[in-house]
C-alpha cells in the first residue's frame, strides 16, 4: 500500500490529516475516517450500555397505548434522496411562547415486520414520489417501502391499496405493487 499522511493547515488554520496516494482497502479507509472523527471531538463508537441495550432487542417494538396519530403534520424525510427505507422524519412546531419544538420520528420497524407476508394486501399512503421511486407507508403494520409497480398517477398523500411483493430483511428493503 502506498499511503502517506501529512498535516497541512486548512483555510481556518486548523490541522487536518490528508490521505495522499491511492488505496481501496476499506479497513484502512474506515480507520482513517474513525481517526478523523476522534480528532474532531466526535465519538465514533457506541458506548457499552447502548450495545447491551441493542443486544437485548429480539424484534420490533410492540404497539403501546401512548401512540399518537401525527399524520396531520408536514413531515420531511431526513433520509438520503436515494434511500429505499424512509424511516426518519422531522417536523417543526411553533409554540405559544415563540419557541420551536422539533419532533424526530425514527421508525423501529423494518422488513422483519412483513417477513413471510408476501402476497398480502395493505392500505397505505404515498409518502414520496420522485424519478428515483415512489414510496408508501402502511397504516397497519406501520412500515414503509417502495412501490415498484402501479405507481403511475400517484402523488404524495394519495391513499392506495398495495400488495407486498418482496422483503429483504438484511437490507431493510420492502417492495410493493399496487393492488
Amino acid at each position: 500500500m502506498n499511503t502517506t499522511v501529512s498535516d497541512p493547515e486548512d483555510v481556518h488554520g486548523k490541522s487536518r490529516r490528508v490521505l495522499q496516494g491511492k488505496s481501496t482497502d476499506r479497513a484502512t479507509l474506515a480507520a482513517i475516517a474513525r481517526q478523523a472523527m476522534i480528532e474532531r471531538g466526535l465519538e465514533p463508537d457506541f458506548p457499552p450500555a447502548a450495545q447491551q441495550e441493542l443486544a437485548a432487542i429480539s424484534g420490533p417494538a410492540g404497539a403501546t397505548a401512548d401512540v399518537r396519530d401525527l399524520r396531520d403534520r408536514l413531515w420531511v424525510s431526513i433520509d438520503n434522496d436515494d434511500s429505499r427505507d424512509l424511516d426518519q422524519l422531522t417536523v417543526a412546531e411553533s409554540l405559544a411562547d415563540g419557541r420551536v419544538r422539533i419532533l424526530v420520528a425514527v421508525a423501529d420497524v423494518d422488513a422483519l415486520v412483513l417477513s413471510g407476508r408476501t402476497g398480502e394486501s395493505f392500505d397505505a399512503i404515498v409518502t414520496g414520489a420522485s424519478p428515483k421511486g415512489t414510496w408508501v407507508r402502511l397504516f397497519q403494520p406501520p412500515a414503509e417501502g417502495r412501490l415498484e409497480r402501479g405507481f403511475q398517477g400517484l402523488d404524495v398523500g394519495h391513499h392506495v391499496r398495495v400488495k407486498l411483493v418482496h422483503t429483504d430483511v438484511q437490507r431493510g428493503f420492502i417492495d410493493f405493487a399496487r393492488d
